[in-house]
């Protein structure tokens, strides 16, 4: 869906590709409405381990905000 948006970067050889703005809206508003992490990858065409990733980033963040 929104796989045309992701940015790549070469890091070492490995390629990583990160969320959009976007997409990082699209989570938010998915998981609040109760979706589990698998329906949400599935809707944004993401594996469930990047959004478990991205998750565990945002509460990081969120509790570094303290």
């Amino acid at each position: 869906m929104f796989n045309d948006q992701i940015k790549q970067f070469e890091v070492s050889g490995m390629s990583y590709k990160h969320l959009t703005i976007k997409e990082r809206e699209i989570l938010m508003f998915l998981r609040a409405k109760g979706l589990s992490i698998r329906a949400v990858a599935l809707r944004l065409g993401r594996n469930p381990s990047t959004i478990s990733r991205e998750l565990k980033r945002c509460a990081k963040g969120l509790a570094g905000d303290k």
